[in-house]
C-alpha cells in the first residue's frame, strides 16, 4: 500500500529537488487548462533529465528560474485532450 504525501511533504521534496536542477540541461514543461477554448493560466515545471519529479517554478531557486526563462523556444508541443502541454528539452551545445 502506498502512502499519499501531504502538501507539506511535497513542498519539501520540490525544494530539495529544485536545488539539483541544472538550468543548462533541465527539461521544462508548461501546462495550461483549456476550458471552453480559453486558456486560463500557465503553470511551469522543471526537472533534471531522468528524474520523475517535476518541480513547480515557485519552488526553484531564483537564479535557476531566471536562467530557465532565458531558454530558447520549445522543441516539442503535445496536444492531449483539454490540457495542452509544451515540453522543452535542451542540451548544452
Amino acid at each position: 500500500m502506498t502512502k499519499e504525501l501531504t502538501i507539506e511533504q511535497w513542498r519539501a521534496i520540490w525544494k530539495e529537488e529544485g536545488l539539483r536542477i541544472d538550468p543548462k540541461t533541465a527539461e521544462i514543461e508548461c501546462q495550461t487548462p483549456d476550458r471552453f477554448g480559453e486558456e486560463v493560466a500557465w503553470e511551469y515545471f522543471a526537472r533534471a533529465p531522468g528524474s520523475d519529479i517535476w518541480v513547480p517554478f515557485d519552488y526553484l531557486p531564483a537564479a535557476t528560474v531566471e536562467a530557465l526563462c532565458r531558454r530558447p523556444e520549445p522543441s516539442i508541443t503535445i496536444e492531449n485532450g483539454s490540457v495542452r502541454r509544451t515540453v522543452w528539452r535542451f542540451h548544452q551545445t
